[in-house]
């Protein structure tokens, strides 16, 4: 779910790099730590000693340039197809609701379906539909921002209120949690640690 909440603040705001550069790490953004470190690179190189550009900014300019060396080829294609990717989900939350952008973001993305193989895919996949109901809800019918959404479950997050479903009572699975929370709980099986 951390990626499609990095993207979706990229989505309100392409100007906050931790965000980007998570969402550009991400499956989504398909970058690998070398590729991020030749971002900085070149944004370095582009600055001359000055102060750096945001990786949005620094992905735009690597776009428009005419010549490129080598190195950054890939980075270079690699930062179209995320700008594409981000220039579509842009327009589209222009007329789209909140709910709608982001069940549209799992469109294009094919991210439910990227999930749903993964390790405790059915978990990662109801979570991420969690989501889109949590969108809803937020929204009440209203027209939201995507901003005021991001805020929404960025509070949530901040104030530990789980945005995540929790897995079932009956499902076969294993919980770490402290004494504390585990107080009034019974379980067949316990591991102190």
């Amino acid at each position: 779910m951390r990626n499609v909440l990095n993207l979706i603040r990229v989505l309100d705001n392409p100007l906050q790099d931790i965000p980007f550069a998570a969402a550009l790490q991400s499956p989504i953004g398909g970058f690998d730590y070398n590729d991020l470190s030749m971002l900085r690179i070149l944004a370095a190189e582009l600055a001359g000693g000055g102060k750096t550009d945001y990786l949005y900014q620094v992905l735009l300019k690597l776009r428009d340039m005419e010549y490129v060396k080598e190195c950054y080829y890939g980075i270079r294609e690699k930062g179209n197809a995320f700008l594409d990717l981000l220039a579509y989900l842009r327009k589209k939350k222009l007329y789209l609701s909140v709910p709608q952008l982001i069940t549209e973001l799992y469109r294009v993305t094919g991210n439910l379906s990227y999930v749903s193989v993964m390790p405790a895919g059915i978990v990662r996949e109801r979570n991420l539909n969690m989501l889109v109901e949590k969108a809803k809800a937020f929204a009440g019918g209203l027209n939201t921002e995507l901003s005021d959404f991001v805020r929404y479950i960025d509070d949530m997050i901040r104030y530990d209120a789980n945005p995540e479903p929790e897995l079932s009572e009956n499902g076969n699975a294993v919980r770490v949690m402290t004494i504390h929370k585990s107080k009034g709980l019974e379980f067949p099986i316990v591991f102190l640690i």
